[in-house]
């Protein structure tokens, strides 16, 4: 149809409005009261008990809130009376039959009015109570449906649902069912709501018999849903309701005029009515909050794959589009609303912008201090990633769970709370990764029709605007959504309570928290506490080595600044031993050791591998030194951990190989002066360290045949006795210098060939 007015459509009408505390809800709202003041009214479905009650939450949660502040300043002192006349909040819940509306005058009056009806209700929490998503995501579009057939004047029904209920579809997603087509067959042999509502009360009945916490009841609920969604080819609960949601509408809509719009992932205003505005954590929102805290250190997406957003304002006009060009049309049509057809932008990209952002502007801590952050490690893939885990953090952790039998569960708590850290922290990368790791471009013909029926509408098309090719991504993520994400979300997240300081009872952001937190604490504290025990002693903050307490009557520093002195003094008789080329430490391990470590880099010209000491349990302690770039002078690497250069497979319970691929200088660059410096170290470094049952000969004809040729590749065996993270003691130390030689040299822009990508001359090293 041909678009006249969209401001004249509004004009007089009266609005539904379902889900108007939530993000896109109150956009809506704030956008309809500010371009058309002539709207009749707007109803607004709130969950409370009483009319007063939605009003309180009306006001706090929606009119308070610094969106409404460009209305405020337009309508002044009559600003409360204008919202009193244009808005109204009503008791109710989609959960329920008339949508909770008790009141039946209430509810006659809504029906005889109501000619617009936006719904966009949803628990948009991926992993929610399987009960509840499926009581607002689907039999809750029942509910609305319901209501809108008893709206004498309705004229349209749009419904939001997500781009996502496509499931792990690839390539091309078309706007159609097409995604759904299976379910919907496998459905039609039977009544799917009837079957998941009946599994869900049988479900409860159980854990009801069972007397379960409410803490059981949830957890269980919540795997039940995953469980649900996956059996039916989804990925988690969230999409496979809203899915469902969908098929609702086709089976039960009737002759209704429904839309259905699928937004991408919404983000951030982008121009209306201030850039920059949002409300809750979006799905790269929550990776941005906790990188500029220094809380991820490792990130799964693949950096060519395209993540598709659109900014929130957009997504409402397209909304505020679709209403006016297809009112009172029986025909059911999708919308996809996102940027990946148009203005695609690839992973890489946004995490270059996070990184330049935070680098310029730090976020400055409790303390007071800025957070340094770093690129990180990027794994592009499931695999690669639970390698890491399990060597990284899953060996300590079952490290911990052995001291914690031998001594008689006396660390019990400890592992306890570490290993549901871990858990939670591997949920939540599996909840994500259908994003992060998406194959998908949704196609937009039908909304791209939108945007040429906006544009005859000469007058109001720039207050309409949603193309998503004006959108400059670099502009947009420097300037706009990272300033707002900060000043309105991570300014106002309380990380110590994990929680939103307006929302005490946020569960989300408890997980969120404990999964950016639990990734440091598993990790160093378990080292701390074996440390400890006489073990062996690393500083997780700064890699200084694996340096082992001796004797038993070690007393753990009580401060910081005791425990720097002690570390200084330990690398000072490190030193002077090393000097001398003696170990002490360990009968078992004196003699042929100490002279397979000195015969294996002390000649060297690159620098020398030091063995520190032993402890009487025979645990090996490794450090590598480097001649300084500059004066030549041997300085010790001491940076932030950077494990981004192993792959990682496991053998057995503690045996883990390990490959190193360090390329200290790319090849295309050997010409440059300054590289010529750094041949004598040469060109490339294969450090092979395999855990295995070699006895403590194996070093030696190993370092001897390695050293053979001057190929600089070194082959160590560690007994199965040995310390299990003597590994991460090397990885970290190479991969630490290999970082810093690349500072140094900011012309090596083409190591891109190695690292798997690079922008600005920043390398990031991607794992495949």
């Amino acid at each position: 149809m041909e678009l006249k007015s969209i401001l004249g459509y509004v004009r007089n009408k009266t609005i539904l409005v379902t889900g108007a505390t939530g993000f896109l809800g109150m956009v809506f709202v704030e956008k309809i009261l500010r371009v058309q003041p002539d709207v009749k009214k707007i109803y607004l479905l709130i969950r409370a008990t009483d009319t007063k009650a939605a009003t309180d939450r009306m006001h706090k949660e929606i009119i308070e809130k610094e969106l409404f502040s460009v209305l405020k300043e337009e309508w002044g002192t009559e600003f409360d009376s204008f919202i009193a006349n244009k808005v109204v909040a009503i008791p109710g819940d989609v959960v329920s039959e008339d949508l909770g509306v008790k009141e039946l005058k209430l509810r006659e009056e809504m029906c005889s009015e109501i000619e617009i009806i936006l719904n966009s209700a949803g628990t948009t929490n991926f992993d929610e109570r399987y009960d509840i998503a499926l009581s607002v995501n689907t039999f809750g579009v029942q509910h609305v449906l319901s209501m809108a057939k008893k709206c004498l004047k309705l004229e349209i029904l749009l419904h939001v649902s997500t781009a996502y209920v496509c499931g792990r579809k690839e390539g091309l997603i078309l706007e159609d069912s097409s995604c759904m087509d299976e379910m919907v067959k496998e459905t039609a042999k039977f009544d799917f709501k009837a079957l998941e509502k009946n599994l869900v009360e049988e479900k409860l009945k159980e854990l009801e018999a069972e007397n379960a916490t409410e803490e059981v009841i949830r957890t269980t609920m919540k795997d039940f849903g995953i469980e649900r969604s996956k059996s039916y080819g989804w990925p988690n609960t969230y999409v496979f309701t809203k899915a469902m949601g969908e098929i609702v509408i086709e089976q039960s809509k009737d002759n209704l005029p429904v839309l259905i719009l699928r937004p991408t992932v919404v983000t951030s205003t982008y121009k209306e009515p201030f850039p920059g505005w949002v409300q809750g954590f979006r799905t790269i929102d929550s990776v941005i909050a906790g990188y500029c805290k220094g809380k991820l250190t490792c990130l799964v997406f693949d950096p060519t794959s395209v993540f598709d957003m659109i900014p929130v304002d957009m997504v409402v006009n397209s909304i505020i589009i679709a209403l006016v060009a297809n009112a009172k049309c029986s025909s059911t049509i999708i919308y996809h609303v996102g940027t990946s057809s148009k203005n695609p932008i690839i992973f890489s990209r946004i995490h270059n912008f996070i990184f330049r952002y935070f680098t310029k502007d730090p976020w400055i801590n409790k303390d007071g201090m800025p957070v340094k952050v770093g690129k990180g490690t990027v794994f592009k893939n499931m695999a690669t990633f639970h390698m890491y885990m399990q060597f990284r953090f899953m060996l300590p952790l079952e490290g911990l769970r052995f001291v914690n039998q031998v001594f008689g569960q006396y660390f019990q708590d400890m592992y306890l709370n570490y290993n549901q850290k871990l858990k939670l922290v591997m949920r939540l990368v599996e909840l994500y990764e259908p994003y992060m790791l998406f194959k998908g471009i949704f196609d937009d013909i039908n909304t791209e029709k939108l945007r040429m029926m906006a544009r005859e509408s000469f007058v109001e098309a720039e207050s309409f605007g949603f193309d998503p090719r004006c959108i400059d991504w670099e502009d947009y993520f420097m300037k706009t959504h990272i300033p707002g994400l900060k000043k309105h979300e991570i300014e106002d997240y309380d990380w110590i309570n994990g929680v939103d300081k307006d929302d005490k009872d946020d569960e989300f952001a408890q997980g969120l928290r404990a999964s950016f937190e639990g990734l440091q604490e598993i990790g160093g504290r378990i080292r701390r506490r074996l440390r400890m025990m006489n073990f062996h002693k690393l500083d997780s903050s700064k890699m200084k080595g694996m340096d082992f307490y001796r004797g038993n009557n070690h007393r753990e520093p009580e401060n910081e600044q005791e425990g720097d002195k002690e570390q200084q003094h330990t690398d000072k008789k490190s030193r002077r031993k090393n000097k001398s080329g003696s170990v002490g430490g360990n009968d078992g391990w004196k003699g042929q050791e100490d002279k397979v470590w000195s015969d294996t880099v002390d000649g060297s010209e690159g620098g020398r591998l030091s063995r520190n000491s032993f402890n009487r349990r025979g645990m090996a302690s490794i450090r590598i030194w480097w001649k300084q770039y500059e004066g030549g002078e041997q300085e010790e690497i001491e940076r932030e951990i950077r494990e981004h250069a192993f792959n990682a497979e496991l053998i057995g319970p503690w045996g883990v190989l390990v490959h190193v691929h360090v390329n200290w200088l790319n090849k295309e660059y050997r010409e440059m002066k300054e590289v010529k410096k750094f041949e004598e170290h040469g060109a490339e470094i294969d450090l092979n360290v395999a855990m295995d049952n070699a006895n403590a000969d194996g070093y030696n004809e190993e370092v001897k045949e390695a050293r053979k040729g001057g190929n600089e590749e070194i082959n160590l065996v560690a007994t199965q006795d040995s310390d299990p993270f003597n590994l991460g003691s090397i990885i970290e130390a190479i991969t630490r210098e290999r970082r810093a030689r690349k500072k140094t040299l900011q012309e090596l822009q083409a190591v891109s060939q190695e690292d798997g990508y690079e922008e600005d001359g920043l390398g990031i090293k991607v794992l495949s």
